[in-house]
């Protein structure tokens, strides 16, 4: 989950195991627009999540290991003129399925373009 701490405002991706006491793990102690929808791979041995780090043009699939955490990781294969908001792993864990947004691309737009359009 991700969670905001009251001491700091930092927020935090961390995990917790209800039916373990004492199982509470940050995983990513100050992630960077990172998104509330996360998924865990089918062998729970990592966690899916959009982030949008500075820098960036929009939200893009980064992945973190459960037992090894460390800086998040791109999920390779995306294409870069794609936001990515979220992420659901495939059963099999061969997909994962994101709801997109294509960037926006840049338009000429100069005065042959304003005479066209008023045409």
């Amino acid at each position: 989950f991700k969670a905001r701490r009251r001491d700091t405002g930092a927020e935090e991706v961390a995990i917790a195991d209800i039916d373990s006491p004492g199982s509470f793990k940050v995983l990513v102690p100050k992630p960077i627009g990172v998104g509330a929808d996360m998924t865990w791979s089918p062998d729970d041995s990592a966690i899916v999540f959009s982030m949008h780090p500075p820098g960036s043009q929009g939200p893009q699939l980064y992945s973190v290991n459960r037992k090894n955490p460390g800086p998040p990781q791109l999920v390779p294969g995306q294409p870069r003129d794609i936001k990515f908001y979220d992420g659901d792993w495939s059963h099999d864990g061969k997909s994962i399925v994101s709801s997109t947004q294509q960037l926006p691309s840049p338009l000429e737009w100069g005065r042959e373009a304003v005479k066209d359009a008023m045409e």
